[in-house]
């Protein structure tokens, strides 16, 4: 019975066993979030450069809008020229991001996952805002000592009353 119990308790440390932050890579850690943190500002601010640099050379890209997948060399770019032609069609302006703390944060050698949350705000056809929830999913390759953005997933999590 006891083994069976260890057995268990064993089990169950290794479900829970993915910490939301890697305790033995503190400065991965703090490359990695700055990198997450790093794409709401660079979309803030508009600053095309910062955010094309934050990625790989050929990334892998996962959005909600058409054509909802970007990939290879030039994939940043579409998905920039295709996010404006969205936003236009959709009657929205003014988007801000407000990305969370990375939720899950695991790394593997020079690979990495992060999860995070954001709140995007937009400005409606009416001028009025609104803010729907969502997630993002990334992958990361570190790549002469800098993390970059191999593929990123958003997804919608709900809207903002």
């Amino acid at each position: 019975m006891r083994k069976l119990m260890m057995t268990a308790a064993l089990g169950l440390m290794a479900l829970a066993g993915t910490p939301a932050l890697a305790a033995d890579a503190p400065a991965d850690t703090q490359a990695i979030t700055a990198n997450i943190n790093g794409v709401a500002d660079a979309l803030n601010r508009l600053d095309v450069p910062k955010f094309v640099g934050l990625h790989t050379e050929a990334p892998l890209i996962i959005d909600e809008f058409a054509p909802f997948a970007w990939q290879g060399k030039g994939a940043v770019a579409g998905w920039l020229n295709d996010f404006g032609g969205w936003a236009k069609g959709a009657g929205v302006t003014g988007t801000k991001v407000a990305m969370g703390a990375p939720e899950a944060l695991n790394i593997a050698g020079n690979t990495a996952y992060a999860t995070a949350p954001v709140t995007l705000t937009f400005a409606g056809k009416d001028g009025k805002s609104f803010s729907t929830l969502g997630q993002f999913a990334f992958v990361m390759t570190k790549q002469d000592g800098a993390w970059k953005i191999a593929s990123w997933a958003y997804t919608r999590t709900g809207d903002v009353k």
